[in-house]
């Protein structure tokens, strides 16, 4: 096996151990709103949405999912996070806001990431983490 490709099998090696831990730590932190890592990223989305609110359709291309994200839709207004509203001007959509309480959990799960986030990153610098980021681009396939 050549240096390149071993050097390759320790970078992939390496964002795994990485993305296992932010996963331990994201779901460790959602525990109090009683969420999943999908839940939250659904509850993210209609926190972060520009515009009118989002429909799910609308949300599933947000979170670049190929089925609606239907069963987080349910347990988040379940939890009471968000609601389902007649849109405007289309009686066949419904639009998904944030409740008040949707609002609160939103900040504290957006809290929860950029911490996780600043963690990661306390001990690198922002030249490294763009050349970590455009290696990443240039790694997919």
């Amino acid at each position: 096996m050549s240096n390149k490709l071993k050097l390759v099998h320790s970078i992939l090696h390496s964002m795994d151990e990485v993305q296992l831990r932010y996963r331990h730590e994201y779901r460790h932190g959602l525990q109090r709103h009683a969420m999943n890592p999908a839940e939250a990223d659904v509850l993210l989305a209609i926190g972060g949405f520009d515009g009118s609110p989002p429909s799910v359709s609308e949300l599933a291309k947000v979170l670049c999912v190929d089925t609606l994200p239907s069963r987080s839709v349910k347990r988040l207004r379940s939890l009471g996070y968000i609601v389902r509203e007649d849109d405007d001007d289309d009686d066949r959509i419904r639009r998904l806001r944030l409740t008040k309480e949707g609002l609160n959990a939103y900040r504290e799960v957006k809290e929860l990431k950029d911490s996780i986030a600043r963690t990661v990153s306390k001990n690198v610098s922002r030249q490294d983490l763009q050349v970590a980021m455009r290696v990443c681009e240039a790694i997919k396939w």
